[in-house]
């Protein structure tokens, strides 16, 4: 009966779900190390373990192919004269970016952008999607002269692929590519939508006014 008990006890550790932390380790982490990546010198071993901790938190988001690929990439950007000391974080960060953006949804103070009176103004200038991809890429609401320049012309392009493929759709000659831009356009547009929704049930609830960069 000791036996049985000690088999039921490893079958449920077998059939335990993967957590989070460990797939990044076990996906990115863990094979960097086997590669020789080593401490940096100057941070303790207790730092660095919690260093690695919430980077693998920060990395959770992305799928098994992507961090797989953040492997590919990252095993060439080791520090030091021997190429072989853990880069810093923000090396991570600006890697992850390029291979699978940090979705919005993980971002509450950008989030809080659309939910401010920016997000109205974007629904009435049809910007919504242009201000979600900017915000994705670049972490930060669209503030610059420059960076509203961009949005409207983005826009615009965006606009013009729509009535097109929407014609080649009716006429049942759009390919599967503008089918399937169409539906992740639709989903982006539906995501912003939700949050500047969200803004104004708050300030239908409370009154409370949420500032915000207007000029979209």
């Amino acid at each position: 009966m000791a036996k049985q008990g000690l088999d039921d006890q490893a079958n449920d550790s077998a059939e335990k779900p993967e957590g989070k932390r460990a797939r990044v380790r076990r996906l990115l982490l863990d094979p960097l190390a086997q590669d020789g990546f080593r401490k940096p010198a100057k941070i303790s071993d207790d730092d660095f373990k919690k260093a690695l901790g919430r980077l693998a938190d920060a990395l959770a988001y992305m799928s098994d192919q992507s961090l797989e690929v953040m492997y590919d990439m990252m095993r060439s950007k080791g520090q030091g004269k021997g190429r072989d000391v853990w880069p810093p974080r923000a090396t991570f960060y600006a890697i992850a970016e390029m291979v699978e953006p940090c979705p919005l949804e993980k971002v509450p103070s950008l989030r809080g952008w659309f939910r401010s009176n920016a997000g109205p103004v974007a629904v009435e200038t049809d910007t919504l999607i242009e201000v979600l991809a900017y915000i994705q890429t670049h972490k930060k609401p669209p503030m610059s002269e420059g960076a509203r320049r961009q949005i409207h012309h983005d826009a615009r392009e965006r606009r013009r692929f729509v009535e097109a493929a929407r014609r080649h759709v009716a006429e049942g000659t759009a390919t599967k590519d503008e089918r399937a831009k169409l539906s992740w356009l639709e989903a982006r547009h539906t995501v912003a939508l939700r949050f500047v929704e969200e803004g104004n049930e708050m300030r239908r609830d409370d009154g409370q006014v949420h500032d915000g960069e207007v000029r979209v």
